[in-house]
């Protein structure tokens, strides 16, 4: 269907916020009082805000400017290039683009934030756009108006992270938030207790990294974030061994680094992150519409990192999938997947595959062989598998040590030594404390198995010694065959024949 002229409008939003910070030509102010929507105070410190006085008594009560007939001011030659707003590391290129850059009208005075709204099409979620201008309170000031930005200052945003930008908000329509639903629910469905009530509760030492789960369900959403905080814990403590060192502050920051890396990995080629504050509880109104959620639109990943535990301080796990859903669009997770009538949240509450594989990888394929495969001889029937290489948390299957299905090496070697474990309807995490590759010795090698609806209170280990032999019983066990622990079975369809010892512990089947 063609778009009309607005919709259109709408698809270069987001790219029309950098052009015009390099693009829009010297003119004169127009005086009008300020739109009270379209200029919000930043929150600030004290000391930011007094620095700030004296542009803001330059603002008559009425709205006007004292200096609105005369010329703007020329723009800064040193206003931050395109890329840096876009979260990435200036070029030298861009360096001097900035500086030669054509003059553009005095932005309004620091501590005060001009945007266009967030616009919310009634058909996709996919046609929301953000377009966020924002000054920054840390911006100097020269008494008329005139901001100088040093260079350097900006040059390091990805290193340290900046003041956390106010974003346009907006709430969700009725349109968006059935579509919302209808995806992750279906249209018989309503969100269980299980879900309601879940929230990424960490637990205490010595498994201050262990994601607490209440009830079963959302299992497969919690592991995948669970494989996501290790992988940001084993990247932290590189070269140190053991996961004694990885106290409660340590892991909670890392919590919110790993939420905020998979949001940022579901945007694909997006230019902005959306997340979904509640402005009522959600365990209240589970079949509401529209979700009482208000939309924030976030530009960069350090923005992302601040916001996160400002406004979900809790971090309520259904918030955290709507806003995954919400970042990826409707119309896009539809796509990833091989069959869009089906729910994300299957029977009983438990998550399909195409859901982990979302959270795990930031797309919503359905099947966990690699890239995509053809079913027909004419072509038109295909199933998609994993199409992204680099990933830092594996995928293992016990449905694949009974004959059901494959998974592919994308999964089973992921960058770091991390897979989340499939077993029946349960999803638990494998993960090597010391972040090194296991390496075949003839003593094997060690790694930490966590399960978040275990109850556990200490760490369980296991020792997995390649080239035993040891061959699993095709298809499922019958009754009355011996009892394989599930983990073993998982464990040797990533190393074939090897023995699996439980350290310290019985084994858990």
């Amino acid at each position: 269907m063609t778009k009309t002229k607005e919709a259109k409008s709408q698809d270069h939003g987001a790219d029309d916020v950098t052009k015009g910070m390099q693009q829009t030509p010297s003119r004169t102010p127009v005086s009008r009082k300020p739109d009270p929507v379209a200029v919000k105070p930043l929150i600030g410190s004290a000391a930011s805000n007094a620095t700030t006085a004296s542009s803001r008594a330059a603002w008559r009560s009425d709205g006007r400017t004292s200096g609105a007939t005369s010329a703007a001011p020329e723009r800064p030659a040193n206003l931050p290039p395109k890329s840096v707003l876009s979260g990435t590391r200036p070029t030298a290129a861009t360096v001097t683009a900035a500086t030669t850059a054509p003059s553009r009208p005095a932005p309004p005075p620091p501590g005060f934030l001009t945007r266009g709204p967030i616009r919310s099409s009634r058909d996709e979620l996919n046609d929301m756009q953000v377009t966020d201008h924002f000054s920054d309170p840390d911006d100097s000031d020269d008494g008329h108006g005139t901001h100088h930005q040093p260079l350097s200052r900006h040059a390091s945003m990805t290193k340290d992270l900046p003041g956390l930008p106010t974003t346009a908000a907006t709430p969700i329509s009725v349109t968006d938030s059935l579509a919302l639903q209808r995806l992750l629910w279906g249209s018989s469905q309503r969100p269980t207790r299980a879900w309601l009530d879940a929230r990424l509760t960490l637990g205490s030492h010595p498994l201050a990294y262990g994601i607490v789960q209440e009830k079963g369900g959302p299992c497969g959403v919690l592991a995948a974030i669970q494989g996501r905080l290790i992988a940001v814990l084993q990247k932290q403590s590189k070269g140190t061994t053991g996961t004694s060192r990885w106290t409660e502050e340590v892991c909670r920051h890392a919590l919110v680094e790993a939420v905020a890396g998979m949001l940022w990995d579901a945007k694909g080629d997006k230019t902005r992150v959306l997340v979904a504050v509640p402005s009522s509880p959600l365990m209240s109104t589970p079949s509401t519409t529209p979700l009482p959620l208000i939309i924030h639109a976030l530009p960069t990943l350090p923005s992302v990192l601040l916001f996160l535990p400002r406004h979900l301080p809790n971090l309520p796990l259904l918030p955290v999938v709507y806003s995954l859903l919400l970042t990826r669009t409707v119309k896009t997770t539809v796509s990833d997947m091989d069959d869009p009538t089906q729910p994300l949240v299957g029977a009983h509450g438990y998550c399909t595959q195409d859901l982990v594989n979302l959270c795990l990888t930031g797309q919503a394929s359905s099947n966990v062989f690699d890239g995509v495969t053809t079913v027909d001889h004419d072509g038109t029937t295909t199933l998609k598998g994993i199409q992204r290489d680099g990933l830092e948390v594996g995928f293992l299957s016990l449905f694949e040590s009974y004959g059901s299905l494959e998974v592919g090496s994308r999964y089973k070697d992921p960058v770091l030594p991390i897979w989340v474990v499939h077993s029946e309807s349960h999803y638990t995490v494998l993960f090597s404390a010391d972040g090194k590759k296991p390496s075949r010795s003839k003593g094997g090698f060690e790694m930490v198995y966590y399960d978040g609806l275990a109850g556990q209170e200490e760490e369980v280990r296991v020792r997995i010694i390649e080239g035993r032999g040891v061959v699993d019983p095709d298809g499922m066990a019958k009754s009355g065959s011996a009892l394989i622990p599930p983990l073993e079975r998982c464990v040797r369809t990533r190393w074939k024949g090897a023995e699996v010892e439980w350290i310290g512990c019985d084994p858990i089947l």
